[in-house]
C-alpha cells in the first residue's frame, strides 16, 4: 500500500542517516498479535526473532513496552491512592492508557476530563524514556532518535501526533507501525519472520 511504501522511504531515510538511530517499540499487545498472525505463541523467543528481523532491516534499538506499561500502572495507582487519602479529592480515576478514550472524553464527555488520569500512555512514556536515555548515556541527542512504536491499535497514531507530545520540535513518537504494517514491512525487505534466529 501506498501509505507504507511512504512510511518505508521515511524509514530508510532516517535508517541511511549517519546521525540518526532508529529505536523499535514493541508493545506486549502487539508482540501476541504477531503471533496470532504467524501462528506462534507470544514469547521471549518470538520477541527475539522480531528482534533479529528489524535489525536485518537496518534498526539500531529495539525495545520491549512492557516496562512502560508497568510504569504507567504505578503510576495511576499512586494517584488513585492519593485521591483516595484526600478528602477534598475526587475518588474517581479514569485510565489514560487508550488513547480513543481519552478522545471520546474529550469530545462528548467534558465533564468527565478532570476525572483522567494525568498519567500519559505506555507508549509516550517509552518514546519519552528512550530518547531521554540516549541523551543521558552520552549515545545520541533526543532529536537524533527516530522512535518507532509497534501497536494493534491504530489511535496510537493520532496519539503521537497530539501536540502535547512533541517539546520544543522533538516528538516522543516519531511514528506508529501496526502490527499488519509491520508484518508487511517486514515482506517488503524479503524477510520471513517464522525463519529468524531469536537475538536479544
Amino acid at each position: 500500500p501506498q501509505r507504507l511504501s511512504v512510511f518505508k522511504n521515511i524509514m530508510q531515510a532516517a535508517i541511511d542517516h549517519p546521525d540518526k538511530e532508529v529505536a523499535f517499540m514493541i508493545s506486549p499487545a502487539a508482540l501476541a498479535s504477531v503471533a496470532e498472525h504467524i501462528g506462534m505463541k507470544a514469547s521471549t523467543e518470538l520477541f527475539g526473532m522480531m528482534v533479529a528481523a528489524l535489525r536485518k532491516c537496518g534498526v539500531d534499538r529495539i525495545y520491549h513496552m512492557g516496562y512502560a506499561s508497568d510504569m504507567h500502572i504505578l503510576n495511576e495507582a499512586r494517584i488513585l491512592n492519593e485521591r483516595l487519602s484526600d478528602e477534598k479529592s475526587a475518588k474517581i480515576l479514569f485510565s489514560s492508557c487508550c488513547p480513543s478514550w481519552v478522545r471520546y472524553v474529550e469530545s462528548f464527555r467534558a465533564e468527565w476530563k478532570d476525572f483522567l488520569s494525568p498519567v500519559k500512555s505506555p507508549q509516550q512514556l517509552m518514546g519519552n524514556m528512550v530518547k531521554k536515555q540516549a541523551e543521558s548515556l552520552n549515545e545520541a541527542k533526543a532529536e537524533k532518535v527516530y522512535t518507532v512504536s509497534v501497536t494493534p491499535c491504530v489511535a496510537n497514531k493520532y496519539e503521537a501526533s497530539r501536540e502535547e507530545n512533541t517539546r520544543k520540535g522533538i516528538s516522543e513518537v516519531d511514528a506508529v507501525l501496526s502490527v499488519r504494517e509491520l508484518l508487511r514491512f517486514f515482506r517488503s525487505f524479503g524477510l520471513d519472520l517464522t525463519s529468524m534466529e531469536p537475538e536479544t
